[in-house]
């Protein structure tokens, strides 16, 4: 309980200092430790109930990282329905916190380790956004300040807090609508999809616009499998295609 009361302690008291230290980890002699968004669009698939999007918040940092702040804003007629630290470099952290301003659009999340190991080396998602749209129309990200002390940081294991960079500034996000399994945008998944996903598995035919529609069984990888698929649904009455994530980590 000491630790946990003296890291949270440290941790408030690095980031209230702000802009006192380098924009850059002290002790860490190579490129600055970078957060940005994956991917560049947001894949929106037509389903039954609310469209959805999912947004990653990345990290790149070659050095060993002691707690990470990232405050938001967002514009855009979209809700930010909730975070998830599933399947994210910070997954096993007891102290994953998210504190979300709906009337200002603001988020701050925050991840710290306490009783696990600090966050090593590496580059990876620690958090994904998850939006419900009204329209879709693009949203916009940038950081932000988030009262009382809050800015974009990182604190060392001394602790001392620096600013990581934050690739593009105000970020445009455009929100790209798909069916599951119609790589031909023809409004609906049937037999001509079949041809178009096998002639570019096998004959390095024209891809799938967008590719994440014809990661039908949702793999994170378009072959021959998602032909397969299709083929059931299409004419077995076999499973709807699912949401693709190909291409969504590749960042």
């Amino acid at each position: 309980m000491k630790r946990l009361v003296l890291i949270i302690t440290l941790f408030a008291l690095t980031f209230s200092l702000g802009q006192a230290y380098a924009q850059q980890d002290p002790n860490d002699p190579g490129e600055a430790d970078t957060i940005w968004f994956c991917p560049e669009s947001l894949y929106v698939p037509v389903l039954e109930g609310d469209p959805i999007g999912f947004l990653h918040i990345m990290l790149v940092n070659d050095d060993t990282v002691g707690a990470v702040s990232t405050p938001l804003i967002w514009t855009g007629t979209v809700t930010l329905d909730s975070v998830t630290f599933k399947n994210t470099r910070v997954e096993s952290l007891e102290f994953n916190t998210v504190n979300i301003d709906p009337i200002n659009q603001k988020i701050l999340v925050t991840n710290i380790p306490v009783e696990e190991e600090p966050i090593l080396p590496g580059r990876g998602k620690i958090g994904t956004l998850v939006f419900s749209f009204e329209d879709m129309n693009p949203v916009t990200l940038d950081t932000v300040f988030f009262p009382p002390i809050n800015t974009l940081k990182c604190v060392t294991l001394d602790p001392v807090s620096y600013t990581p960079q934050f690739r593009g500034g105000s970020i445009p996000i455009p929100i790209i609508v798909y069916t599951p399994g119609d790589v031909n945008k023809s409004g609906i998944a049937d037999i001509t999809d079949i041809v178009h996903i096998t002639n570019y598995v096998l004959k390095s035919g024209p891809e799938p616009d967008p590719l994440i529609a014809g990661d039908v069984n949702a793999d994170c990888i378009v072959n021959i499998v998602d032909a397969v698929y299709l083929v059931n649904y299409v004419l077995k009455s076999g499973p709807a295609p699912l949401p693709g994530c190909v291409g969504v980590d590749d960042c």
